[in-house]
């Protein structure tokens, strides 16, 4: 997927590029779907809580730091798994810190970014100070075709819900010449991946 992975710039290949389009989809179709029920990933950051189908298709399975509102009512969130250093969950801010639709996408712009770059955002994410990322708007590049929009709009928390930013992408690829059906590619040929 990366033919320039050994040097420090590399960047998926054209090729795959509709393979990353379709995970980006089809984890906001998900995301959607337990934001709906108040359910917060918190962890969507690697490909480590998903499942490939055989036909390459993206399921999310792991929940392994969601928040959710237990049987009495109560907000609950797991934390059995240590989240990654440019994720909302390490903001100082409180309020950013807080499970929310905002944290999921935040976490999926920076999946996408690392799906298309094979790198991490920042070369040392360990002394990031998110918040001031944020306010200084100082995101990474990404290019337009790699979806580099809607990663810095997520990553300045611009997006309240991942439907909207699903139909928003869906709507960008389409207008790109990807033929979207859904959360799908339309004609997306799995079987020269594998």
């Amino acid at each position: 997927m990366y033919p320039n992975s050994s040097s420090a710039s590399s960047s998926i290949a054209p090729e795959y590029l509709p393979l990353v389009y379709r995970w980006a989809l089809q984890i906001l179709t998900a995301l959607a779907t337990i934001h709906s029920e108040g359910i917060f990933h918190m962890d969507i950051q690697s490909l480590d809580p998903y499942w490939l189908r055989e036909d390459l298709s993206i399921a999310l399975v792991g929940f392994m730091s969601a928040s959710f509102v237990n049987l009495r009512g109560e907000h609950t969130q797991e934390s059995s798994h240590e989240f990654k250093d440019f994720s909302l969950q390490n903001s100082k801010d409180k309020r950013r810190s807080e499970p929310s639709a905002k944290s999921d996408l935040f976490d999926w712009a920076t999946l996408v970014y690392e799906l298309m770059t094979w790198d991490t955002p920042f070369e040392d994410e360990r002394y990031v100070d998110i918040d001031e990322v944020i306010m200084s708007r100082n995101f990474p590049k990404l290019e337009n075709e790699k979806l580099g929009t809607f990663v810095k709009r997520c990553w300045g928390e611009r997006y309240k819900s991942a439907s909207d930013l699903s139909r928003d992408v869906a709507t960008y690829l389409r207008e790109q010449g990807v033929d979207v059906e859904g959360d799908d590619i339309r004609g997306f040929e799995y079987q020269k991946f594998l």
